[in-house]
């Protein structure tokens, strides 16, 4: 199976469709078929929309080590820089933090809609 940690779905749109149908990080099993959640943080990346999601696994809350990489903010202090190209804004720098990944994909709707109803005046 293949393991994301960044969607880049401005380079690959069909990534967007299979977070949305619960394709990313997902094991299925070839013999039972049963499916379980692969649970490792994503980034997604919508350069056209300016605008990133991170993801978090939930019981990333119970390792105190965790907060080490957030400033006093909430503003993650580091992020993985995987498939981003050069010419990538700032808003790189604070992507929205999310601990599920139908919350993700609520606030990917809701930057969308926000951005399509700015961009159609």
């Amino acid at each position: 199976m293949v393991v994301w940690q960044s969607i880049n779905v401005t380079l690959d749109q069909g990534l967007r469709t299979k977070l949305f149908e619960g394709e990313i990080n997902v094991f299925k099993c070839d013999v039972c078929g049963e499916k379980a959640s692969v649970g490792v943080p994503l980034l997604y990346h919508d350069m056209v929309r300016e605008f990133c999601v991170q993801y978090y696994p939930p019981e990333s809350l119970k390792d105190s080590s965790f907060y080490d990489g957030f400033d006093s903010e909430g503003h993650v202090l580091e992020i993985e820089m995987l498939e981003i190209p050069e010419e990538t804004g700032s808003y790189i720098t604070h992507p929205h933090v999310v601990f599920s990944l139908s919350e993700m994909i609520h606030y990917v709707l809701f930057r969308e809609g926000v951005f399509d109803k700015h961009e159609n005046r």
